[in-house]
């Protein structure tokens, strides 16, 4: 399959230390990121593990107080990177507080209520 663009996340603690970084697969899947693809209604054969699954995977037991969500297209520039539906119930589901995401404008963020 040929890769369609990368999303990159870093997962912060509350003091803003990285705590770890990571990227979209488009030839592997988690059962983290079927359960909350089916959760939010999306279909369980578009569940390609994504960036936020991956990094909360990574952080194991540490806790995320922030993520950064990035997307760049073919000539560098920021592109939309808000997080679907199936991240966003795996952000409110592990207590995440912040995230922030690029637009073509720059950097926006919002609150997990």
């Amino acid at each position: 399959m040929r890769k369609r663009y990368e999303i990159i996340c870093t997962a912060f603690d509350r003091k803003a230390r990285v705590i770890c970084t990571a990227t979209n697969e488009y030839n592997r899947s988690h059962p983290l990121q079927k359960y909350f693809s089916e959760k939010a209604g999306e279909s369980q054969y578009k569940c390609w593990k994504h960036a936020e699954i991956s990094a909360i995977i990574k952080a194991k037991q540490t806790k995320i107080d922030s993520l950064l969500v990035q997307r760049f297209d073919n000539r560098g520039n920021p592109a939309m990177a808000k997080p679907c539906k199936a991240c966003q119930a795996a952000i409110k589901a592990f207590g995440i507080r912040l995230v922030r995401y690029t637009t073509q404008e720059g950097i926006k963020q919002y609150e997990v209520l």
